[in-house]
């Protein structure tokens, strides 16, 4: 749990609310930056519901512009993407005593690679019930027994289609790319 609580401090001033954005990562407390290219931010796939999900994008080491893009998806339902950046297989880990060192076995050596926390209400994505607190208007954000954000399969799914057709707007250059 505490790691997962550094890792949102790492990046919340990478996910200030915008829609459909591209933000270069340029720094990384306690390391500088970031070995490769990284960008963050979010992907509007619902202006009905304002329903944005955000993603961690890290360029490959090898080849950026040519090398294939790969779409990480942490487990669930409810986990982070982020986890696997930085637990698993992400260019940077954070270790026991919660310092990012380099990851020998990172997926970026090979291959782009795009982490998506996939799922309104899901680390930073939101919907625009996240920030219910009354009760009174049904599921509100730190209710531990529903979510405040409509999900389903089927939806889970739509979204996703519609986040990959925007993030490629925002990346143009990985357009044609095998995925």
């Amino acid at each position: 749990m505490l790691r997962c609580a550094v890792i949102c401090v790492l990046l919340a001033g990478s996910a200030a609310a915008a829609k459909s954005s591209r933000g270069e990562v340029t720094n990384l407390p306690g390391w500088g930056a970031p070995p490769t290219k990284h960008y963050s931010g979010f992907v509007e796939v619902d202006a009905k519901t304002d329903t944005n999900l955000f993603y961690y994008y890290v360029e490959s080491e090898r080849a950026p512009a040519t090398d294939p893009l790969v779409w990480w998806f942490n487990g669930g339902p409810g986990a982070s993407s982020l986890a696997g950046l930085f637990s698993e297989n992400g260019p940077l880990l954070l270790n026991d005593d919660m310092k990012l060192v380099r990851n020998p076995y990172a997926w970026n050596q090979q291959a782009n690679v795009l982490y998506v926390e996939f799922g309104a209400g899901i680390g930073y994505s939101y919907c625009e019930n996240s920030t219910r607190t009354d009760p009174s208007q049904g599921c509100t954000q730190d209710s531990e027994t529903c979510s405040p954000c409509l999900s389903t399969d089927s939806l889970v799914a739509e979204n996703n289609v519609r986040f990959l057709a925007g993030f490629l707007e925002l990346f143009p250059e990985l357009k044609g790319r095998p995925l």
